[in-house]
């Protein structure tokens, strides 16, 4: 066998191994396109009690009185707070628009935050 025999097949067997890593490429990201990415479930959302790294966090600050956030005022929700939906996060889960909380950093709890929540470390937005 020539050396140039030996080039040439190897050019086709890597040219043929790129092509199987695209086609695996695009078949992966039309997978996740179509909606086989992770659900959000119950679990991810946080709820009004339970233990978390924000303070006080109730799911509907309007409904007063309530022991969780006794301290929220009107308009102070976390659908305005600066920790709310920073990286674009924001869905509907069972009829309540909710997102992501900076805040609540743990990816072993729950991550998402209801948009008509309201906790002791709101932060408004800044006005731009």
């Amino acid at each position: 066998m020539k050396r140039r025999d030996v080039l040439q097949k190897g050019s086709w067997v890597l040219g043929a191994l790129s092509i199987g890593s695209l086609s695996s490429f695009w078949v992966n990201t039309s997978a996740w396109a179509q909606g086989t990415a992770k659900k959000l479930t119950a679990k991810d959302i946080l709820k009004e009690g339970k233990p978390a790294s924000i303070a006080n966090y109730c799911e509907n600050a309007k409904k007063q009185p309530n022991k969780y956030c006794p301290d929220a005022k009107p308009g102070n929700i976390c659908e305005n707070c600066q920790f709310y939906n920073t990286d674009k996060s924001e869905t509907t889960f069972e009829g309540v628009k909710v997102a992501k909380c900076t805040l609540l950093a743990n990816p072993a709890s729950a991550q998402y935050v209801a948009a008509a929540g309201w906790c002791a470390t709101y932060v408004p937005k800044a006005k731009t």
